[in-house]
């Protein structure tokens, strides 16, 4: 609900145990892209703090590479709307591929790591 990407839904039940096996067995790689605030010093990197999943503390990885990242200038504006000035902000875009899959995983890394996810009002 709160992020996006690639749904497999499946035509028939033969289908759907077929996927469902390929999941369970890890033949499935899990990739993603994410806008995040900073950006990590190594360009390469693994995150591995333990997250909790459904109450329940677990291990969990999830690789990064740093594609790119820019400093960005940005307007700051006052409490009457007026422009005061500007203020600069790092942007990076990371390719993140889960070595686990536990819920809002990348947030939490992300977050956790100083680079939350941009625009993330939850983890961020």
């Amino acid at each position: 609900m709160e992020t996006s990407g690639l749904m497999v839904v499946a035509k028939s039940p033969k289908a759907a145990a077929k996927w469902t096996d390929l999941i369970s067995r890890k033949e499935v790689i899990k990739e993603y892209n994410a806008i995040c605030s900073g950006c990590p010093e190594r360009r390469k990197g693994v995150f591995s703090a333990s997250i909790m999943d459904r109450g329940v503390k677990k291990t969990a990885l999830t690789y990064y590479d740093v594609v790119t990242s820019a400093e960005l200038k940005v307007p700051v504006t006052g409490e009457s709307g007026a422009e005061e000035g500007q203020e600069s902000i790092r942007l990076s875009l990371l390719h993140l591929t889960l070595g686990t899959g536990r819920m809002h995983q990348i947030r939490i890394h992300l977050a956790e790591n100083g680079f939350p996810i941009a625009g993330d009002d939850r983890h961020g």
